[in-house]
């Protein structure tokens, strides 16, 4: 093949090439311009929500919750208005977040915190589903608090403290009241509630120590044996001085659950010498 011919054949692959080149490129180009249109467009057909609008929501939505609380417990009731979805929007149910919880206490109680959920019908839908809330905790409390001080009887004359924490993302189902027992509690409910029990004594004796070990041991045994879900750890500490034992203040415990600024009102029994003796732990995802 001589040189002409060589040139003539390396013109029409080089036409070829651009021409291919300049097909892919439309290609390319009409399909950036197509995706970007119905982005814009996409923008363009969602409404815009106002302050004004998510104001309005938030009211009406704590109305709701007011008035389920008072209907359920026959008391009024504090909300804070600063509920929150997780994602830390303003606009309810955002983000993909399916819950609003917002933090509450009775008007004849304000030292009880608890939490109140409030469930949508499902993300694109912001109609309520469900309200959940935690104030049974109070009475739950309490009961396990007798519970614990008739296993114990006779045994430490008082001279013990403890502290219940229920995990803080825990709710009960709207059948349980406050004069559930501690069966329907733990039968009631959809999932386990972790429930922390921590007891405080100055008294260091050994034969005391597996005592309370035996007791507990037994009576936890028998709530588990009872209940369809339940999660409790029980920490037993000795406390190496006496004043430290007497500065535990149960209620500041429990507001600092709900206020990082109560730490500067008190000394946190987390911060007082002690020494953990034994642990013991019921999980009904065990049976």
């Amino acid at each position: 093949m001589n040189k002409k011919k060589c040139n003539k054949a390396a013109e029409i692959i080089v036409k070829i090439l651009v021409v291919i080149a300049i097909i892919n490129g439309v290609i390319v180009g009409g399909s950036i311009i197509f995706f970007i249109v119905l982005f814009l467009k996409g923008f363009s057909t969602t409404p815009k929500v106002t302050e004004e609008e998510v104001k309005l929501e938030q009211e009406q939505r704590l109305e709701v919750v007011k008035r389920h609380l008072e209907k359920k417990y026959e008391k009024k009731f504090v909300i804070n208005s600063d509920g929150t979805d997780g994602g830390g929007s303003p606009i309810p149910f955002s983000s993909g977040y399916y819950t609003v919880t917002y933090e509450a206490y009775a008007e004849d109680d304000p030292n009880f915190r608890f939490i109140v959920d409030v469930v949508p019908v499902s993300i694109k839908n912001n109609e309520i589903k469900e309200i959940r809330d935690s104030y049974c905790w109070k009475f739950l409390k309490e009961k396990l608090n007798n519970e614990i001080k008739e296993t114990l009887n006779g045994d430490f004359d008082g001279d013990y403290k403890l502290i219940l924490y229920l995990s803080s993302s825990a709710t009960f189902e709207n059948n349980i009241k406050p004069d559930s027992s501690i069966k329907d509690y733990f039968n009631g409910n959809g999932k386990s509630p972790a429930i922390y029990i921590d007891m405080f004594t100055t008294q260091k004796a050994k034969k005391l120590e597996i005592k309370t070990e035996q007791k507990i041991s037994q009576l936890l045994d028998k709530i588990k044996e009872q209940s369809d879900h339940v999660d409790i750890t029980f920490s037993y500490y000795v406390m190496k001085k006496n004043e430290d034992f007497y500065a535990i203040d149960i209620t500041r415990e429990h507001l600092r659950l709900y206020d990082n600024d109560i730490y500067r009102t008190y000394r946190a029994v987390g911060d007082m010498d002690k020494e953990l003796k034994f642990q013991l732990m019921i999980d009904t995802g065990d049976k």
